[in-house]
């Protein structure tokens, strides 16, 4: 069975077979040209990380959602783009820009049509959001959606999700609300914020008076998602 991972895979190598369990990948040796293990080490690792990408799990919450793909042509259209608009470029997209993406564009409308509920749509890549580089903002259109996505370096290093994700605008979303829970033999036992730099001066206090509710919120989700994965 062709997963998502053995299409990621072969992104990265020339052939990819599966035995028993152990997904094995081929380079072709082309003379004259260095084998930058590295390079391809760090492109497998980050397709296990997408294991935990939002499009793999996000419809388990049966939240609002619409989830955009586009493919390799109109990711290294993305990329360019991105770079110009990370470098201090145009901010905007023009018209050849426009009619490259069409497609998307057209899409990313349509999902925005669908998850509107008045005030608009968060938008986000299914690995990243802008929120480490600048506050996120209600969107209204796909020229818009992409336009506010692709001056984020963040934005830049996940171009190779091939998702973004289109919700429900919130006013609460902030890189403040963002957390990682770490769970082990279906038990959490840790939960850490995204920013390790951003202080709750209004939790310190009744810290100690919370905290057994908030792991057991973090349980009670789990619990409730587990079987779903």
């Amino acid at each position: 069975q062709n997963t998502w991972v053995e299409t990621e895979l072969n992104k990265v190598f020339d052939s990819v077979t599966v035995k028993e369990g152990v997904v094995y990948g081929k380079v072709l040796e082309v003379e004259d040209v260095p084998e930058d293990e590295y390079d391809r080490f760090f492109k497998v690792y980050k397709i296990f990380l997408r294991w935990y990408d939002a499009d793999k799990w996000y419809h388990i919450l049966k939240r609002p959602s619409v989830i955009v793909s586009y493919d390799n042509n109109e990711m290294n259209i993305l990329k360019e783009i991105c770079k110009r608009m990370v470098c201090g470029g145009t901010q905007t997209l023009n018209s050849e820009n426009k009619a490259d993406l069409s497609r998307l564009i057209t899409e990313l409308d349509e999902g925005i049509k669908k998850c509107d509920q008045g005030q608009g749509c968060f938008i986000k890549m299914s690995g990243a959001s802008t929120k480490h580089d600048y506050k996120p903002y209600a969107i209204f259109s796909g020229v818009s959606a992409l336009e506010h996505l692709l001056p984020s370096n963040r934005v830049f290093k996940n171009l190779d999700c091939y998702n973004i994700m289109v919700q429900p605008w919130r006013d609460d979303i902030s890189l403040k609300g963002e957390f990682r829970v770490f769970v082990e033999d279906n038990k959490v036992i840790g939960i850490g914020q995204q920013n390790i730099y951003e202080v709750f001066q209004e939790c310190i206090s009744v810290y100690s008076l919370i905290y057994k509710d908030i792991i057991k919120m973090a349980q009670d989700l789990w619990d409730s998602i587990k079987d779903k994965l």
